[in-house]
């Protein structure tokens, strides 16, 4: 499970550069 969190984050984080403003609640999340 760890790993696959860790694969999250390193998505999220060009996901939420993407979003924008929104982004910033992926900063949170993250």
């Amino acid at each position: 499970a760890q790993g696959k969190i860790e694969a999250m984050k390193a998505g999220g984080i060009h996901v939420c550069e993407n979003l924008g403003v929104l982004g910033e609640l992926c900063a949170d999340v993250f």
